[in-house]
């Protein structure tokens, strides 16, 4: 199972998220996409993707 978070580096608060079984780009557009949903991000540019991961043991 992996998790995707989109966290605002200002308030440093989780404000979009996804799961999935798999580590592929829908993961991370999910999460994105949940974020602009609940209002927490407005896409402007310049903006940062940091992607961090870990292989399942």
């Amino acid at each position: 199972m992996y998790l995707a978070t989109v966290i605002d580096c200002f308030s440093k608060m989780v404000v979009g998220f996804a799961t999935a079984d798999h580590m592929r780009t829908g993961l991370v557009t999910d999460a994105l996409q949940a974020a602009i949903d609940a209002g927490g991000i407005q896409l402007r540019m310049p903006y940062s993707i940091r992607i961090m991961g870990s292989t399942p043991l």
